[in-house]
């Protein structure tokens, strides 16, 4: 049987996984973009990519959401570090579901509403 500590450390583990993934399928999205697509909005060649990014923060999971957030600031910090994402840096959007599947449709909808959310990362427990 899993430890809790065991447990902890696995799911510290996979977000960083989960934030790799997710980068290297956004890299792959704008690599059919033609050149001249890519020379248009040059603003928008620097903005961050945002990920929204569910789990429990209070509640009774909030020591494992806790966790999956240090995750994330660590996956941040290290692709970040390394230049971002073709040169654009990542940032999140936490919210607390605190596990519950009752608030967990309406972080959903908040994230599908929010247009410079490129994708959503979710919950890690079953009743959300």
């Amino acid at each position: 049987m899993m430890t809790s500590r065991r447990r902890s450390a696995l799911k510290l583990r996979i977000a960083p996984v989960m934030i790799v993934v997710l980068v290297l399928l956004l890299a792959a999205c704008g690599r059919g973009a033609s050149s001249e697509s890519e020379g248009q909005g040059a603003g928008a060649g620097n903005a961050p990519i945002v990920i929204g990014v569910t789990g429990p923060l209070t509640g009774d999971n909030a020591e494992y959401g806790k966790q999956w957030r240090k995750g994330f600031d660590l996956a941040l910090d290290e692709i970040n570090g390394a230049g971002g994402v073709r040169g654009r840096p990542l940032e999140y959007v936490f919210e607390d579901t605190q596990s519950d599947p009752k608030q967990t449709p309406a972080v959903a909808q908040k994230f599908v509403a929010d247009s410079k959310i490129a994708a959503v990362i979710g919950d890690f427990s079953s009743p959300a």
